[in-house]
């Protein structure tokens, strides 16, 4: 496979790798929400909360960043296993990487609780489940904040390399010949049969002919050589 950008491939995988660059850039340099993608991520964080509602409160708490993270997540492995789309999957495993920076900087806000909640008067996810009402753990929010950090940065470097790997691993395997076969496959020797039943009789290249063998099964021939 040819390294041109202009090949469908090759510009699927550099289009989608720019793109999850774009939102790590964002992210983990900016350290602030990706635009558009943090509305969706808002949205679709109060929607864990709201299908988690009749579950305990710890779970409902827990799945408003638990189902930002894991939508992009199933998007991923639709992509990777429904359809073979690599450069789409590993866009969706950047995506999921920005979804933790996002969750460990409100997970390092629990113990002040300064950052706005979307509705006054609101509990704080992560106070709550750091509070003493569960883990009682909001001394350790800092560390905590650091993995979940880290982790999305691990996330976000294995989707580049989903983006990439494919388009890569293509450029790096046997190049085939115009017939379909790699140069490996070719015969290594004169006399070597080939397919159909055709045999090389000479180290010359050009000017063969067919020779029909007695029971019917063609040859190449080098016209002068002997039979």
């Amino acid at each position: 496979m040819s390294s041109d950008p202009a090949n469908p491939r090759w510009a699927a995988s550099l289009l989608t790798a720019g793109a999850a660059l774009v939102l790590g850039c964002f992210a983990f340099v900016e350290e602030r929400r990706v635009p558009l993608f943090g509305w969706a991520d808002l949205g679709v964080h109060e929607l864990g909360h709201l299908l988690f509602m009749a579950a305990p409160d710890l779970v409902t708490a827990m799945m408003g960043n638990g189902l930002q993270t894991l939508m992009p997540l199933l998007a991923c492995l639709g992509f990777a296993l429904g359809r073979g789309d690599w450069p789409a999957a590993g866009f969706c495993l950047a995506w999921a990487g920005t979804t933790l920076q996002d969750a460990s900087v409100y997970i390092a806000d629990a113990p002040v609780q300064a950052l706005p909640l979307l509705f006054a008067g609101g509990t704080h996810d992560w106070g709550y489940i750091l509070g003493p009402q569960q883990f009682d753990a909001l001394d350790r929010a800092g560390e905590i904040a650091a993995f979940v950090h880290g982790a999305g940065v691990v996330v976000l470097v294995l989707g580049l390399c989903v983006c990439l790997g494919p388009a890569l691993a293509r450029q790096l395997a046997p190049r085939r010949t115009r017939g379909g076969s790699t140069r490996e496959d070719r015969p290594q020797r004169l006399g070597a049969p080939l397919e159909h039943g055709l045999t090389v009789r000479d180290e010359h290249p050009f000017h063969v002919e067919l020779e029909q063998r007695p029971q019917g099964t063609p040859q190449l021939r080098v016209p002068g050589s002997r039979r």
